[in-house]
């Protein structure tokens, strides 16, 4: 099976190369553009089904090795150690920003609400 693959890789290798060389000596033709296109594309499906394959073929050959997911956070949370559980919001967590509440009093005097009227000077 490894020598298969090998001679599969070595001819797979030396077809883009041929069309890597075909693409320069036209000076990128669309003819050798398209090639390598259909090429690259054929490249990228087959990828994909060799990983495919290669999954579907591990959890036949070994379906002990097939595990959930893990949910589990081993202690650790995303917005903060543990021990600050309690004091996080309950809608939108506490990710380290501080909020500093404005006073109600008004010991700044709020700017004049702009008008639209004209001045008449």
């Amino acid at each position: 099976m490894k020598k298969i693959l090998n001679i599969l890789l070595g001819v797979m290798m030396a077809i883009t190369a041929v069309l890597l060389v075909y693409a320069m000596a036209t000076g990128g033709s669309e003819a050798a553009i398209g090639a390598n296109l259909i090429w690259g594309y054929f490249l990228f499906v087959f990828a994909i089904a060799a990983a495919l394959f290669c999954a579907v073929f591990g959890m036949i050959k070994n379906p002990a090795g097939i595990k959930g997911p893990d949910f589990r956070n081993d202690g650790r949370q995303e917005g903060g150690d543990e021990s600050d559980v309690g004091h996080q919001d309950a809608r939108f967590g506490n990710y380290g920003f501080a909020v500093a509440e404005e006073p109600t009093s008004s010991s700044c005097s709020p700017s004049p609400p702009l008008s639209s009227a004209p001045s008449s000077e």
